[in-house]
């Protein structure tokens, strides 16, 4: 699959862009805590509340712009300017569970949902993020440990995800990309990566 392909060579690149992150000190964990990040991800659009793997709160990569619109009230950001034009919103999510969040944007290509950047400002709930994303993905993998820095990642079919981590300005971000629609080459997704975690 090009999402597996194309892991390997994406991550090398956010290693090199990504700038924020979190840390600190521990933090009760609650079985709603640890289980918010799937509940978000449950479907709204069908009584089963079925699992989406590949999207967020229920929307799968994909999904339309017009149909996201009326669920989340998003609001223009701006574009990206890379090889492939991305539009950039930013969402009405001001949590995940428990964990208060500072950011949360959505990115489409042509008018599909193809990523997620979460902007977190605190370390607990920063830390909180990271148990709920180990709970329901599996072991995210350590990439980088160093003076407080830590980046951990996991690809699960066609999601690349990361989240960088900085225990020394207490600011974190999780980063969610669709490999199919912006990752079918490598320098695809090496510009969508870049375009995705600018600040506006």
């Amino acid at each position: 699959m090009v999402g597996h392909i194309v892991f390997k060579s994406t991550l090398c690149m956010i290693l090199t862009i990504m700038i924020g992150g979190c840390g600190g000190q521990e933090k009760s964990q609650t079985d709603s805590d640890i289980n918010s990040i799937e509940a978000e991800s449950a479907s709204s659009k069908a009584s089963s509340k079925k699992f989406v793997l590949n999207g967020f709160k229920g929307f799968e990569w994909g999904s339309e712009f017009s149909e996201m619109q009326k669920h989340f009230g998003l609001s223009y950001l701006g574009p990206d300017e890379g090889i492939r034009q991305i539009d950039v919103f930013r969402a009405n999510i001001p949590s995940l569970g428990s964990a208060v969040i500072d950011t949360c944007k959505f990115s489409f290509y042509r008018n599909q949902f193809c990523g997620v950047t979460i902007i977190i400002n605190s370390c607990n709930d920063s830390e909180t993020i990271l148990r709920q994303l180990n709970k329901v993905y599996g072991a995210m993998k350590l990439e980088m440990d160093l003076e407080g820095v830590t980046i951990h990642s996991k690809t699960t079919d066609e999601t690349v995800r990361v989240f960088y981590w900085d225990i020394n300005t207490c600011i974190g971000k999780l980063l969610m990309l669709s490999t199919e629609i912006i990752g079918q080459t490598v320098e695809d997704a090496k510009t969508s990566l870049n375009n995705i975690k600018s600040d506006y």
